[in-house]
């Protein structure tokens, strides 16, 4: 997923199949996104006690050992990289989100321009 701002482009024609394509591709990147985030928040704990084993072993007492874990480089780099991720999955969802509210909008849009253009065919 790239860091670039999702443009959306005004269509000339409505397309329901096109809005479909792309509010699935968006989704599926949420899903993937949101994957990724559940997995490294679940590994989290497991990685905070092999860290706290190793301290142990190496001869830290355990109230020690539970404060030197958040400094230790493994946790700092699951950290960086799991909020890494989580921002890259908050953002995602914004862009679903975002893309299913632009194609509510468009339906309206051109059921309003059908209506329209029946009512003026009854005018004339």
């Amino acid at each position: 997923m790239s860091d670039d701002v999702y443009t959306f482009k005004k269509r000339n024609r409505f397309d329901p199949v096109a809005m479909m394509n792309d509010t699935l591709k968006l989704g599926e990147e949420w899903a993937e996104n949101k994957v990724a985030y559940d997995s490294l928040k679940d590994t989290e704990a497991t990685l905070k006690s092999q860290i706290f084993e190793s301290l142990k072993n190496d001869g830290h007492n355990t109230t020690t050992a539970k404060e030197l874990i958040a400094n230790q480089k493994k946790f700092t780099e699951h950290t960086a990289t799991k909020q890494n991720i989580h921002k890259k999955f908050l953002i995602s969802q914004v862009r679903y989100i975002t893309k299913q509210k632009l194609d509510d909008l468009e339906q309206t849009d051109e059921v309003n321009k059908r209506h329209e253009m029946k009512m003026s065919r009854y005018q004339t």
